[in-house]
């Protein structure tokens, strides 16, 4: 019996110690029931052989004596009695044990009932998790095929069978934004647009648009009756790129399970389309930049290199457009009695634009200077050859000059430009020699003024832009026309090359960090002979 009971109690340590699953616990619970039952059915037997054999031990020692039968029957009613409320005590704490154990048993079924329906549970979200991994990871390939597309008609076409797979949609249609208008993209199922009288709102859902008038409007030209439409807006924020339409039964709310695929899918659309207009603007940016860059090299062939010397004139020039082409100009003429001419002019602006008209500006003027004639009557020239070439926004600045090496005369005439800074080497001063005249496409049939010069040895010549005078500093201050005179006094008696070093190093220092805003062009001539 000790066996017994020392196994009861490893048996119960065991259920407290060790970490058992909650079935392998239910089942060593109830072993331990049984087993008390078991148990206490053994001791009521031990009591009854235990009472048997008092009777019989009392008996046996009466047997060879005289027997009272009255304390023979006292004797064995007390013993009785006292066997009974053992035994009595015994029952009583067994079936307070039992009504504990059948308490604990149905707290176990309870929980084991709990259990059952935590499992069925755990595997119904198990399950819906599965798909919806299934799902991501379906969509996630299918959005990168999206993605991937190198053009925005292939990019639609991979989005309209994607819904086709990832859906229960069987009509769609995708409208894009284009100039301010809803342009059908792609189409699939049959799809008839109709203008109703009547509002179609009920059947008419927006997932994500936020009932934009032209989203419903459209809406309700494709829905039929027995119909529902449901869109979806192809938007990044607040960029919107257009709208995707899903046709299905009006008895139907697939789309309520399926909303959150629909609008991962209007996403990757909208990245897409995002990306590709991107790729776009990069890809014309650099063919513009390409084309620019064409440009300036054209327009730099189209200017004169530096030509040093020629009929005893030290020339130094100097060109920087703002941008990577510029309106400025300057060039050199020899006309047909070997007369030596140079210009420098401003078209109004900058960048493709400027630079195309300065083209036209020097193609007509080498035509027109390759005569023996004077400045005046070639600005007039030009001026009636390109007005009807300029719009009312353009203009064209011109100094033209002309030097005659048989008198050392230099005639000049003006278009609107800034005036010519002469240094006299005989008086030692600085001058600005001008005669004033409109900028070239002004004023038709304009009659422009001459001026003349008579250079001596020592005598130094600037032709320059705007860009040089209106260049400004940190506080919006201009360089001005007054520094640049200075600074030519300064350096007088300094060949042309080193006059035109300084104005620029003054330049630059003046301006600082401030960023060029203009072209500067600079042409500086020395009279080395008389």
């Amino acid at each position: 019996m000790i066996y017994f009971i020392i196994l009861e109690i490893i048996l119960l340590f065991s259920l407290v110690i060790f970490q058992f699953d909650i079935y392998m616990k239910f089942i060593i619970f109830l072993f331990i029931s049984f087993s008390l039952i078991v148990y206490e059915s053994i001791r009521k037997k031990d009591i009854k052989e235990y009472f048997i054999n008092i009777l019989k031990n009392i008996y046996n020692e009466k047997s060879s004596e005289t027997l009272d039968i009255k304390e023979f029957d006292n004797e064995v009613l007390e013993v009785y009695n006292e066997t009974i409320e053992k035994f009595n005590k015994k029952e009583f704490d067994l079936k307070e044990a039992m009504t504990e154990i059948n308490s604990y048993r149905n707290e176990l079924e309870k929980a084991y009932k709990s259990l059952i329906a935590k499992s069925t549970e755990l595997e119904y979200t198990n399950d819906l998790l599965e798909k919806k991994v299934g799902t991501l990871s379906s969509l996630n390939a299918l959005g990168k095929s999206v993605l991937s597309a190198i053009d925005e008609n292939k990019a639609i076409d991979i989005l309209i069978d994607t819904y086709f797979i990832m859906t229960s949609a069987k009509k769609i249609a995708v409208f894009l934004w284009e100039d301010g208008n809803l342009l059908n993209k792609a189409m699939k199922g049959e799809i008839n647009f109709v203008d109703f009288n009547y509002d179609n709102s009920e059947n008419i859902i927006a997932l994500n648009a936020k009932d934009k008038v032209e989203y419903k409007e459209l809406a309700n030209k494709m829905i039929q009756a027995g119909e529902k439409v449901v869109y979806s807006e192809i938007a990044i924020k607040s960029k919107a790129f257009g709208v995707i339409y899903i046709i299905e039964k009006a008895d139907e709310n697939s789309y309520l399970e399926e909303k959150d695929i629909i609008l991962a899918l209007s996403m990757y659309a909208a990245i897409s389309l995002n990306t590709l207009g991107m790729y776009k603007e990069i890809s014309e940016k650099k063919q513009m930049q390409k084309e620019i860059s064409i440009a300036a090299d054209i327009q730099r062939n189209l200017l004169p290199s530096n030509i040093k010397n020629v009929f005893g004139l030290e020339i130094s020039n100097y060109f920087k457009p703002a941008k990577e082409v510029g309106g400025d100009y300057y060039d050199y003429f020899l006309s047909a009695e070997g007369k030596f001419g140079i210009t420098i002019g401003d078209v109004s602006g900058k960048g493709i634009p400027a630079a195309l008209l300065m083209a036209l500006v020097r193609s007509v003027l080498r035509a027109v200077a390759s005569y023996d004639i004077y400045p005046n009557i070639i600005l007039e020239k030009l001026n009636k050859i390109i007005e009807d070439d300029i719009s009312d926004e353009r203009f064209i600045t011109l100094f033209y000059s002309l030097y005659d090496q048989e008198t050392n005369m230099l005639y000049y005439s003006n278009a609107g430009h800034n005036p010519l800074i002469y240094y006299n080497k005989e008086e030692d001063m600085i001058t600005e020699e001008n005669v004033k005249g409109v900028a070239i496409g002004f004023v038709r049939n304009y009659k422009y003024k001459i001026g003349e010069i008579k250079l001596n040895k020592g005598d130094v010549l600037v032709y320059y832009t705007d860009g040089i005078t209106e260049a400004e500093n940190s506080k919006k201050e201009l360089f001005g026309i007054d520094r640049l005179k200075n600074i030519v006094f300064k350096n007088r008696l300094n060949s042309s090359e080193n006059i035109k070093a300084e104005i620029l190093k003054e330049v630059s220092s003046f301006r600082k960090k401030a960023i060029q805003s203009d072209d500067i062009t600079l042409v500086v001539v020395k009279v080395e002979r008389r």
